[in-house]
């Protein structure tokens, strides 16, 4: 079924950090000379707080597994790496109830071939406990992870390799000890990933992501039950690229989705959703109008309200900044903040956000502005409404050992999506090679346009920019879309 985009837009107006009670506030930094973010984040049962992502400034290859850990005041505990001599990346945490935690992302330092999706348990001191890989010779990944009612998992995200064409929604079921229970896949003829997933209280699982067909890609929410199958779905958007990035139950047991769409406007936007429990449509919401704005994550305040978070540039500080957008239980525009540096093009992004147990917020994602490499990992502790007390960053330089060969790190590209092809590198280190694949494997031709910026010479579509240092050494591989 598909829905017609309905519902209110509205200007968001940010509000600049500023003066709290007495909640603990902070903002930090963590990082070396290479590229780190932070892409979720999770309380510890006494109130610590644990945030994955990637480096590139530590472990065992160009970019590894990031795992910090810090109290409540901000303090840190230690720093973990997980990854072998690839490309590893970080995109969800779980806390387990036994102290533990649990990460999953992608390797290609392991598993079948290409990438793969790579799950690790460590313990509360950040030790490895076990670590698996899951997929094929072509690149599967994992984006998101839940609790099973059973003590489980389930994981999601997309595989090129079910042989469907193009990538599917892929979802993973295992037990607690991450063997293999079942395997679905999910979509249309075109592109399609699950971004997120949640166990739903009534049974079953809610996937949220995108799924493509006939040219376009629509954002996407999909009901599963345990074994997998199709309850229901609902696709939302416009004519070019939408995408949901989180999706969350709400106390009325409807769900909302948050991501992007680029179907309203000439540059991308967040785009809001919310449904029913049997999937039937209740608003959505489009939020930018003069400039480019994304939602990465949202939660449910314990008043009804939602908190999301992302990054705009439609106000702050300039370029992007990190975004707390606070809308009603309808959706509605109620006030904005943002974190971010004092001008200039270098930008911020909040990735992932919770409720604190002793009130307030915390989220996590990167900073240009602040610490010493590339892009720092940045992690934020609000107030209950989204403010901390200074907009002074404390940087902590990790005293994880830094790698041998230097502050090689995994590279950004933007604009993302391209509407001509024309995109910039953003690296510790320049690449001295590149290479560009399509969803087959077909090298893409391109054209350099000067230092770090190139011309890709194709048609609309999803992407992949490899950039390497000497004949072997890689820098990563970043996805890209192409919008003409």
């Amino acid at each position: 079924m598909r829905a017609a985009l309905r519902g209110t837009t509205a200007f968001c107006i940010s509000i600049l950090a500023g003066s709290t009670g007495a909640q603990v506030t902070w903002q930090r930094t963590f990082g070396a000379f290479g590229t780190e973010q932070g892409r979720a984040i999770v309380e510890a049962g006494n109130g610590d707080l644990l945030t994955c992502g990637s480096t590139g400034s530590f472990g065992n290859g160009n970019s590894d597994i990031y795992v910090v850990r810090v109290n409540d005041a901000g303090d840190h505990i230690w720093s973990a790496t997980f990854g072998g001599p690839g490309i590893e990346d970080g995109n969800d945490i779980l806390a387990l109830p036994d102290g533990n935690f649990l990460v999953v992302g992608t390797t290609n330092s392991f598993g079948e071939g290409g990438y793969d999706g790579y799950v690790v348990e460590f313990s509360a001191a950040g030790e490895l406990l076990w670590q698996h890989t899951y997929g094929t010779s072509d690149w599967d990944l994992f984006n998101a992870v839940t609790r099973t009612t059973d003590g489980g998992f389930l994981f999601a995200g997309l595989t090129y390799g079910a042989g469907h064409g193009g990538a599917d929604a892929w979802v993973v079921r295992t037990d607690g000890a991450g063997d293999l229970l079942w395997q679905e896949y999910y979509g249309d003829a075109g592109s399609d990933a699950a971004n997120s997933v949640i166990t739903v209280s009534s049974g079953g699982f809610v996937l949220a992501g995108h799924i493509g067909s006939n040219g376009e890609q629509d954002a996407w929410i999909q009901k599963i039950d345990d074994g997998g199958g199709e309850e229901w779905q609902v696709v939302l958007g416009g004519d070019s690229l939408d995408d949901f990035n989180d999706v969350i139950e709400t106390s009325d047991l409807g769900f909302v989705a948050v991501g992007s769409t680029h179907s309203y406007h000439d540059f991308t936007e967040a785009y809001h959703a919310k449904v029913d429990a049997f999937g039937g449509f209740v608003w959505d919401h489009v939020w930018g109008q003069v400039g480019e704005q994304v939602t990465n994550g949202i939660l449910e305040s314990t008043s009804g309200d939602l908190v999301s978070i992302g990054y705009t540039t439609t106000a702050g500080q300039g370029g992007k900044d990190a975004f707390i957008l606070f809308s009603d239980a309808n959706g509605d525009f109620m006030r904005g903040v943002t974190n971010g540096g004092d001008g200039g093009t270098n930008d911020e992004s909040g990735n992932d956000i919770l409720r604190c147990a002793s009130g307030g917020f915390a989220f996590t994602g990167y900073t240009e502005s602040f610490g010493f490499g590339t892009r720092d990992l940045y992690l934020v502790r609000t107030n209950d409404t989204g403010w901390t007390d200074t907009p002074s960053v404390d940087e902590l330089f990790d005293p994880l050992p830094v790698r041998d060969h230097g502050p090689l790190a995994s590279f950004e590209v933007y604009p993302i999506p391209s509407s001509t092809g024309e995109v910039s590198i953003v690296s510790a280190i320049p690449p001295e090679r590149i290479e560009i694949y399509d969803i087959r494997g077909g090298a893409v031709p391109y054209r350099s346009l000067g230092p770090l910026r190139i011309l890709i010479d194709a048609p609309s579509g999803t992407y992949f920019i490899h950039a390497f240092v000497g004949a072997h050494t890689a820098l990563g591989v970043q996805r890209i879309q192409i919008i003409h």
